[in-house]
């Protein structure tokens, strides 16, 4: 019995809620995030023009709420522009700045989730 006490209890520590200092900002889109996101902005696929340090692929206008996606790129490429869009957005709602880097790790986890399935021996 007391062991069992003592696995509830160990259990119970390790499901507590995290303190907000061990909760990263940015976390994982959600179809929640998505949903809630395009009902409020809108996309718009154009030309972008090039910058300093090579293809726009895609930006996000905040104050008009419109996500740009460059169609100088592939369907492959559009997917993973509009999903990296979507984490600046979601970013910004969560007061988390916009760090590129964050932005960045998460979209190429999420793609490694939804498109890159694993080989088979």
């Amino acid at each position: 019995m007391k062991k069992l006490m003592a696995a509830l209890v160990l259990g119970a520590s390790l499901m507590a809620k995290p303190t907000a200092s061990q909760v990263p900002c940015l976390t994982p889109l959600t179809l929640d995030d998505v949903v809630e996101i395009l009902g409020e902005y809108s996309v718009l696929h154009q030309e972008l023009p090039n910058v300093a340090s090579g293809i726009l692929y895609g930006m996000v206008n905040y104050n008009t709420k419109k996500i740009y996606l460059n169609t100088d790129q592939d369907r492959t490429e559009m997917r993973d522009t509009l999903l990296h869009e979507l984490y600046h957005v979601k970013a910004r709602k969560n007061y988390c700045g916009n760090s590129e880097d964050e932005v960045d790790l998460l979209t190429k986890k999420t793609i490694g989730e939804l498109y890159i399935k694993p080989q088979v021996p």
